[in-house]
């Protein structure tokens, strides 16, 4: 028989004599398993392999799993300092028997009124649609964390996240992580708590459609459309795509499903009413946008263009308007306002041409171009191309006098506040955008297509130059239809490289410099903002690599 040889290299074997108290691994300690002490991974952790890896604590006692453990334990417990601090801080106060009211009024000194007015300012691009000025009182009142004349748990952990985000140089930057698995946490929780938050679906739609826009702009993908998805749910669910309905409410599901009661009042006043409002568009247009950014086209349908779900709901107006009372009676109601819009039915209703809800209407082409060039292939049924040609010849006049309605787009310098302008940016670049998607399977053989795509690429790159360095940040969805427009101009390039550029003797509509110069503009435009984006930082990167192709 041949000696039995060793699978381990001589320099780890052990001895079988005990090991002393405190040597084992931490799994074995758990586990109660008796430990051989081998390094880097012990002998029963490496025959069976555990969740945790194999950890054995350091000279003060302590494992890397615990010192973390312990690390999270103390941000955890700052947290609720900063929040709550009359429970952590000692005092002595004497009692005013005459004085029973409870102070609500914020405190200036709490840390975290800088993370709230570190992303209000910017709130607007992130989809945020409750009224600002009575969230931030509501959010810095004194009540306890959780109490439900505050924003929920899960929207007040967003917010606090985006917070920190939005301030690179604030000292919770670090714990960036922390503020995310909080925000999670309640996201994940807050719907099936048992307290009855009066606002809890609604914060909680509010607090998922900031977390799919905070993983869009980092580039978490996958997660993004997760929580756009529970948005949507939420607010299908609740009937926010009925409100005001001519055609009546039905039950509404989430309430059902749960045994709880989702919507426990009507709207209280004329803001409550309006956040529902604008939280069911701020979902929509989420959905819409990021659809297009991260589906192909030939699956751009989802749970809004279902059949059956009609959206009735009014178009959004902006939050001072609701405050000031210019929402329309109760017994004012609303029908087909997509489906009218797209058919081009004429509508008389307050709030039709308001900047937010331009920027609704401006998404809505944006996904019905890009779904009707998803619908398109070579070689069509006549009846197939007759239906198609039809609805392509009306939406291509549709995006023409929605372009005709906007205003210019204004500067920083016109007085407006950043909010309105970017706006209004982000709203021309959608219509813009739709222009290309529309026209993009026809712009190699057809003139007209090829000089629209190109009109509208150069119109979105020129978009408040001089605002733009003022504006810090901008709706995630601009990485993309910036990166929309710098393509338009690499394939014209690679056109003209190779010949194909000119479709008729006369002169084309631009030569190689002038298209390098648009594409430029474009890239340029792309990296003042890519440094925080990982979003537009990996379009920035794909559009380089086209470029480098042709």
């Amino acid at each position: 028989m041949h000696p039995q040889v060793s699978k381990k290299p001589p320099a780890i074997q052990t001895s079988s004599r005990p090991l002393r108290r405190g040597k084992a691994c931490v799994n074995c300690s758990r586990g109660e398993q008796k430990c051989d002490g081998v390094k880097p991974i012990c002998g029963p952790c490496e025959r069976n392999p555990k969740e945790d890896e194999c950890d054995y604590t350091d000279v003060q006692g302590r494992s890397r799993t615990r010192a973390l453990e312990d690390t999270i334990a103390r941000l955890e417990t700052r947290i609720k300092e900063l929040e709550r601090p009359q429970d952590f801080t000692p005092s002595v106060s004497l009692h005013d028997p005459y004085n029973n009211q409870i102070q609500l009024q914020p405190s200036p000194a709490s840390p975290y009124t800088s993370l709230l007015d570190n992303f209000l300012p910017h709130a607007s691009q992130f989809g945020f649609f409750l009224h600002p000025t009575r969230f931030r009182l509501n959010a810095l009142s004194q009540f306890p964390f959780g109490h439900v004349s505050r924003p929920s748990p899960a929207l007040l952990s967003t917010v606090y996240l985006w917070g920190v985000h939005l301030s690179p140089a604030s000292p919770y930057y670090t714990h960036l992580p922390v503020f995310l698995s909080r925000a999670l946490q309640y996201a994940g929780t807050d719907l099936a708590n048992t307290t009855t938050h009066p606002h809890r679906v609604l914060h909680l739609m509010q607090a998922e459609v900031l977390l799919a826009n905070y993983f869009f702009r980092n580039g978490r993908f996958l997660e993004a459309k997760c929580h756009t998805s529970i948005a949507v749910s939420l607010a299908l669910g609740c009937n926010f795509h009925r409100i005001r309905s001519n055609f009546g409410l039905s039950p509404p599901t989430i309430g059902v499903l749960l045994n709880l009661p989702v919507l426990p009042h009507p709207p209280q006043d004329e803001v409550d009413e309006g956040e529902r409002i604008n939280g069911f568009w701020a979902v929509f247009t989420l959905h819409k946008t990021l659809a297009v950014a991260l589906d192909p086209p030939t699956r751009l349908c989802g749970a809004l263009e279902a059949s059956g779900v009609l959206i009735d709901t009014p178009w959004p107006l902006e939050m001072d308007t609701y405050r000031e009372g210019y929402l329309p009676p109760q017994d004012a109601q609303s029908s087909f306002t997509v489906r009218d819009f797209l058919s081009e039915v004429p509508r008389i209703a307050p709030g039709e041409f308001t900047a937010i809800a331009m920027h609704v209407k401006s998404a809505v082409l944006f996904h019905r171009a890009a779904y009707l060039a998803g619908q398109w292939r070579p070689h069509m049924y006549p009846h197939e191309a007759t239906a198609f040609s039809n609805a392509f010849y009306s939406l291509d006049r549709l995006i023409q006098r929605f372009r005709e309605d906007l205003p210019p787009t204004p500067d920083t310098g016109d007085s407006l506040p950043s909010s309105e302008v970017r706006t209004h940016i982000i709203t021309r670049a959608l219509v813009e955008a739709a222009a290309i998607k529309l026209h993009s399977n026809f712009s190699y053989s057809d003139t007209s297509s090829k000089h629209k795509c190109l009109s509208a690429a150069r119109a979105i790159v020129s978009l408040g130059k001089a605002s733009l360095t003022q504006l810090t940040y901008m709706n995630p969805i601009m990485g993309t239809l910036w990166s929309i427009a710098c393509h338009v101009f690499i394939d014209e390039i690679s056109r003209l490289r190779t010949g194909e550029g000119s479709l008729t003797p006369t002169a084309t509509i631009s030569g190689e410099d002038a298209l390098l110069t648009n594409l430029r503009d474009g890239m340029t435009t792309l990296s003042m903002f890519a440094n925080d984006s990982a979003l537009i930082s990996y379009q920035l990167t794909r559009v380089r690599e086209s470029y480098n192709l042709i």
